[in-house]
């Protein structure tokens, strides 16, 4: 595929890939969440297992073991069969298109990668986003393609001060040199 397209339009066919991977993802999600308290959580935890063990095996425990998946409304039981019925297309769906970006991601990477004997760099997709491993350092950083901070990054929390000063778009206070603190009468 990399000799047909420019790295430009494999990354056109990326961002359509995840944008489609997050919206089946965020269906996804909606499904569990009928069932269960963090439907985000379970959610990772679905992909993951079909990841490592396949797909069967992931909905397969929905029904054997959902308590393993997390921690259910009220604790009630739910018709696990039609649960598992549910989000079985979903996951699938996930994993085509995780192999697509997988696919699309290498071969732009192969149009436009560094040399990875000057810098052991590698783009790896996990669970529809792009991260940068450094063999090197031995660190995983997520790339996003505005080059905005991932958006569940935690932000920093401003203090009422700081919020105050930024909506007035006032200085820090700078120290005043001492002055007479007495009061004459």
């Amino acid at each position: 595929m990399a000799d047909s397209l420019t790295a430009t339009e494999l990354q056109v066919r990326i961002d359509a890939a995840r944008r489609e991977y997050e919206a089946v993802r965020g269906r996804l999600e909606q499904q569990l969440g009928r069932e269960f308290s963090d439907a985000g959580d379970v959610a990772d935890r679905l992909l993951s297992v079909t990841d490592e063990f396949g797909r069967d095996h992931a909905v397969g425990l929905i029904l054997e073991r959902p308590d393993d998946y997390g921690e259910r409304h009220g604790g009630r039981d739910g018709d696990w069969q039609e649960v598992a019925a549910r989000i079985g297309d979903d996951v699938d769906r996930l994993v085509e298109l995780h192999e697509k970006l997988d696919d699309l991601t290498r071969d732009r990477e192969a149009l436009t990668g560094q040399d990875r004997a000057v810098r052991p760099v590698r783009v790896i997709n996990i669970q529809g986003r792009e991260y940068e491993y450094d063999g090197e350092r031995n660190e995983l950083r997520e790339i996003e393609p505005s080059g905005r901070p991932p958006e569940h990054a935690e932000q920093p929390r401003l203090t009422a001060i700081d919020r105050a000063m930024r909506d007035t778009k006032a200085g820090k206070a700078e120290p005043q040199p001492e002055r007479d603190r007495t009061r004459g009468r």
